[in-house]
């Protein structure tokens, strides 16, 4: 399993409790675990985050907040401005995990976690595949495409919950825009970048 494979294994770890919650209160029923979509939420400084030298810390961000900033354009219209909160703040932090055999880390690298946003409304299928579309077109400008080996029409999940959808952006330099809509948690957006030097 490679190294970015294992940092994205964590996120369903993390997110159950909110999944419960979130369920839990959409009806008087009895919680359902669903799976959970992916979110750039995740340990600060994960180890295994992979290096990247063709891009610094300041550039990494800039990319990933002019894909956010398209991202937020094309929910917008289709959700609405109202009711988005911020779920994650933005942050730039050391990649700690980073250091020689001696154990010494390396400080002359960090990494930029986009901010986190979310919406109670989800997508309708038709819905998100518009959008979707939309976000293709208007990320590829700033350098983000559908991850290669990401088919979102082709997962065992969307073809079974089809109202289930989350797809990875990622540019030339190993950053990753994230998308997500769920009928119970709604619509979301985020962003990371892998560890890159810190610049000037």
């Amino acid at each position: 399993m490679g190294a970015v494979a294992r940092f994205r294994s964590l996120y369903p770890v993390l997110a159950p409790p909110v999944l419960l919650a979130a369920t839990a209160c959409a009806g008087g029923a009895a919680p359902t675990p669903v799976p959970s979509p992916p979110t750039s939420t995740g340990p600060i400084g994960a180890a295994n985050v992979p290096l990247d030298t063709t891009i610094d810390v300041p550039g990494s961000r800039a990319a990933l907040e002019a894909g956010q900033a398209e991202i937020r354009r094309v929910l917008e219209g289709r959700i609405g401005a109202d009711g988005w909160r911020e779920a994650r703040a933005a942050q730039e932090v050391a990649c700690p995990s980073r250091s020689d055999a001696a154990g010494v880390g390396d400080t002359g690298i960090g990494k930029y976690y986009a901010r986190e946003m979310r919406h109670p409304d989800a997508l309708d299928p038709t819905g998100w595949d518009q959008a979707l579309d939309e976000v293709v077109r208007a990320v590829e400008p700033h350098g983000f495409r559908l991850r290669p080996t990401e088919n979102p029409e082709a997962t065992d999940e969307a073809s079974t919950r089809p109202e289930i959808r989350y797809i990875y952006l990622v540019n030339d330099h190993q950053d990753e825009l994230t998308l997500s809509t769920h009928p119970t948690i709604g619509t979301g957006y985020g962003g990371f970048g892998v560890c890159h030097p810190w610049g000037d």
